[in-house]
């Protein structure tokens, strides 16, 4: 859908574009990254969405509870 098309109908927010985007950003930040680092990141990333801060925040006890460090090997 051309940019033309696309204010023809009226949209204003290209949800796919937008995903794509945002994809590409994150596989690039991602692919720099030691798999130590994106171990590190992945557990102490802050979710800006309420209901995946609460999960990740469920998470962690969970984790500690199984004996795993918080950071760290794996």
């Amino acid at each position: 859908m051309t940019t033309a098309e696309r204010d023809a109908t009226g949209k204003s927010f290209d949800c796919v574009a937008f995903m794509r985007e945002a994809r590409s950003r994150l596989s690039e930040k991602m692919n720099t990254m030691s798999s130590e680092e994106f171990r590190h990141w992945m557990r102490h990333h802050e979710y800006s969405d309420p209901r995946l801060a609460k999960l990740a925040a469920q998470a962690r006890p969970a984790r500690k509870a199984r004996g795993r460090p918080e950071s760290g090997a794996v």
